[in-house]
């Protein structure tokens, strides 16, 4: 991972050391948790909630049907835009169920 540029962020075990007995890259990330850990943490959680929604996109759907890399970019990228959409809906769906709970009605 190190190799390609990336910056590891795995959540070490409970007993993990900063012995030098594995990857370089470990250790510093290791070293970085150590030195800021609200930063690392923020990062960390970045990645949670992009596989989050990788994943509730995924079981919604299934597996991605097309073959051609650009063609399932496209089908990703659209699976994305459908799945805001239906969030939206739902917000505004629950944001006039609770308006009108207390007498308000919204007009469109």
């Amino acid at each position: 991972m190190a190799e390609a540029g990336a910056v590891p962020r795995f959540l070490p075990r409970r007993n993990a050391t900063l012995k030098r007995e594995g990857v370089k890259a470990w250790m510093d990330m290791l070293l970085d948790m150590a030195e800021d850990p609200q930063r690392w943490f923020g990062e960390y959680f970045q990645r949670e909630a992009v596989e989050t929604g990788n994943s509730m996109v995924k079981n919604r759907k299934g597996p991605l049907r097309k073959r051609l890399d650009q063609r399932k970019e496209t089908e990703t990228y659209l699976r994305f835009v459908q799945h805001n959409v239906r969030r939206l809906a739902q917000l505004r769906w629950l944001w006039n169920l609770n308006l009108s709970s207390i007498g308000f009605s919204f007009a469109s």
